[in-house]
């Protein structure tokens, strides 16, 4: 016990088992490292007892642990224990018993009558549950039997001998009305190879397929391949189930496969097995391997799923490295191929849109993302399209396009493309961020995290934490932002991943701002000005961030350098920034008027287009420059609604400052007189209700109730909401 639990810190064996990330974590101190769904599979065969797990782990070969396909042998002890309780029942009992092993799922009474020609199977039943082989479980209502653990299946079926465990299976697929379960109960059935079997489980696993069913089609190829001698059409109907698990992240299962087949020494490759050796070699980081089988594919063509996916990774190639001429050139060609049959493209739309916004221009890529779009609606290359869309949306500060597009995405299946489902929780972080919807970016950073911990690495992974990170900088949780960080940088090469060492860069500088760090800030932003000039703001906005630093130095010229090798666009979130960056310009120069037109204007785009924070730091800004102008009344309408916005969002030292801002808007007191919506507004805030429950109660906006608050604290001098009974009746008196 003591051993099974040390990676704990523990001295107790918890009754109900490990957990799935307990299990994960004691399979690593053993030195073998389990994906999720490994993971998963062993807690799930296993029940999370260690001593069981850590039997599995000396008696079977780390390729098969870590594998997550099919089901586990049990241990050799467990086998023994199991063999005394089954081999000393009576011949009904064990009859029973193998036929809900075989079926792989809890079945009815019915069907175990029916697959073991026992009329009435209830005594057997009660026999083995006795025995502690079998249990009775509900699912919906309706009493199903079960084996008593997952691992009485397994000791039960590899003790099984073979033309029984062919029989049941043959009889099982007759009755079953799962048609995943029946294919496996045929493939289980055969006892060589039967060519047409093949060929039904090929098309199958391709209708699984065009579901977005990848985990399933992968585990009926597999079955196929081992009913199959070794040979071309073996090596095809792997290679096929090695690219589907590639598909959605299951790396070690798909290397196994492709080990076996390599070892079986086909000869030369074929453009399919050049491809997916591409796609292996990308996920595992080996990008000159990468683009050499991609690139060897590509030459040879054949059929529009290999020019599809070879286009595809030489384009994410291209992206990775920042070359947005050659990444546009890839994914158009990917486009171009695609057709409604098995041309299905998975990432091209997204490295579209990544190689135009290097180029500096966004709209081109929606041009040819909505041509395609109408030639492959309904197909399996639709998503990646969408979510490609509401990328462009998003950088282009269509919010509600964006979250229209990302709507349409809600449904996707859980088995899909990993790098379809990565990227689209970063297009909603990122919306998230932009739009003010921090919390919901904080739980997604969590989530992330979650994945990463268990063994889910993406490409876009240190991306979304970076956004995360951005967001508890603005809160001022510097030290939580810098772990953050922190873990992002260890998931990304040295050398490439350009788009995600970019967003590393704006997470570090929105830190170091945090802490009025500004040297900080321009020697992490000052390299962006080769790598990402052409870059625009709305994509990647740094420079605003690097002009206020350079301000803050005293580096007047360089600053106003920076604004003004900004790309030109009509980008309403970028502007708010980069004009308020000028307005800091203009005031270190003693230029107020130019300062107060370019606050006004960055204003002047809305909390809605221009995004809350953004917005609120202009409205806060213009504020004060207001104030120093004698402007008291105009300052506080505009600082009073940038303090609830701050508030809002959690961002408590911008909130800080506005907040002694609006205190020294305070009127004298012969001033001090509200008017009557004022007064409304005042007595019913008092009573504890939030702006909107105000709004609610006067059938108002609740912008409205922001701008009668905001005078309400200028007038009555107010730092904080509590103060305003005391100031109400002092009013009065």
């Amino acid at each position: 016990v003591r051993r099974a639990t040390s990676h704990l810190g523990q001295w107790t064996l918890p009754l109900d088992g490990l957990t799935v990330a307990d299990l994960r974590a004691l399979m690593a101190q053993l030195g073998i490292r389990l994906t999720p769904r490994a993971s998963h599979r062993l807690h799930q065969h296993t029940g999370g007892n260690p001593q069981l797990s850590r039997a599995l782990a000396d008696e079977l070969d780390v390729e098969e642990l870590t594998s997550s396909a099919g089901v586990l042998p049990a241990p050799r002890s467990f086998v023994e224990w199991v063999e005394r309780r089954f081999d000393a029942a009576p011949g009904d009992v064990r009859a029973v018993v193998g036929a809900v092993a075989v079926s792989g799922q809890p079945v009815t009474l019915a069907r175990i009558a029916a697959l073991t020609a026992i009329e009435h199977p209830h005594a057997a039943i009660d026999q083995a549950m006795t025995r502690k082989l079998l249990r009775i479980v509900s699912r919906r209502g309706e009493r199903l039997v079960d084996v008593e653990h997952a691992l009485v299946r397994s000791s039960v079926n590899q003790g099984m001998p073979f033309t029984e465990y062919m029989d049941l299976n043959a009889r099982a697929a007759q009755l079953t009305e799962d048609p995943l379960m029946r294919m496996f109960h045929r493939l289980h059935a055969t006892a060589g190879y039967d060519e047409e079997l093949v060929d039904d489980a090929v098309a199958f696993a391709e209708e699984c397929a065009a579901r977005g069913a990848m985990l399933a089609s992968a585990r009926v190829l597999e079955a196929a391949g081992r009913t199959m001698p070794t040979g071309a059409r073996k090596h095809h109907v792997w290679t096929l189930a090695a690219e589907r698990l590639l598909v959605i992240g299951e790396l070690p299962w798909a290397e196994r496969l492709l080990d076996e087949i390599s070892e079986d020494g086909s000869g030369e490759p074929t453009a399919h097995e050049l491809l997916v050796a591409g796609h292996r070699a990308l996920q595992q980081r080996r990008a000159d391997e990468a683009a050499e089988n991609a690139g060897r594919a590509w030459a040879i063509g054949g059929d529009a799923a290999v020019v599809v996916g070879a286009a595809e990774i030489l384009g994410y190639l291209a992206m990775d490295r920042g070359d947005g001429e050659e990444t546009i050139r890839w994914a158009e060609r990917a486009l171009e191929a695609a057709d409604r049959d098995t041309g299905i493209v998975r990432w091209a739309g997204t490295i579209l849109v990544s190689g135009w916004a290097f180029r500096g221009d966004i709209a081109p890529a929606k041009q040819v993302l909505e041509r395609h779009r109408s030639r492959l609606t309904g197909t399996g290359s639709e998503p990646d399209i969408v979510l490609s869309l509401a990328l462009a949306s998003l950088w282009t500060a269509d919010w509600r396009g964006a979250e229209r597009y990302l709507d349409e995405l809600r449904p996707l299946h859980d088995q899909g493309s990993v790098v379809l489902r990565s990227t689209l929780r970063l297009v909603r972080a990122v919306l998230g961020f932009r739009t003010g919807a921090w919390d919901d970016v904080i739980d997604m950073m969590e989530s992330e995290l979650s994945l990463i911990d268990e063994g889910w690495e993406s490409r876009t992974a240190p991306m979304t934490l970076t956004i995360g990170a951005s967001v508890l900088a603005a809160r001022g949780e510097t030290v939580r932002a810098r772990n953050l960080i922190d873990r992002a940088e260890a998931l990304v090469e040295p050398e490439v991943n350009m788009p995600a060492r970019i967003m590393i860069k704006l997470a570090k500088a929105r830190t170091a701002l945090a802490t009025a760090d500004h040297p900080a800030v321009v020697a992490t932003l000052a390299p962006l000005r080769d790598i990402a000039s052409a870059v625009p703001e709305g994509v990647h906005t740094w420079r605003a961030d690097l002009a206020e630093a350079l301000v803050a130095l005293g580096r007047h010229d360089e600053a106003e350098d920076c604004l003004d090798g900004a790309p030109e666009e009509s980008n309403p979130y970028s502007r708010a920034g980069l004009l308020r960056a000028r307005s800091a310009v203009a005031l270190a120069r003693d230029d107020v008027d130019l300062a107060e037109r370019w606050l006004r204007e960055a204003v002047g785009h809305g909390p809605v287009s221009a995004g809350a924070f953004p917005h609120a730091r202009a409205q806060a800004a213009l504020g004060a420059l207001l104030r120093r102008r004698g402007l008291r009344r105009q300052a506080a309408d505009h600082l009073a609604p940038a303090l609830e916005t701050f508030r809002g969002l959690g961002a408590h030292a911008h909130a800080e400052t506005t907040q002694d801002e609006l205190h020294a808007c305070a009127l004298r007191r012969g001033e001090a007189v509200l008017t009557p919506a004022e007064e409304r507004v005042a007595r019913i805030a008092v009573t504890g209700s939030t702006n909107r429950e105000i709004a609610q109660t006067l059938n108002v906006s609740v912008k409205t109730v922001e701008t009668h608050m905001g005078r309400i604290f200028m007038k009555l001098g107010l730092r904080h909401r509590v103060e305003l009974v005391t100031a109400l009746e002092t009013l009065h008196d």
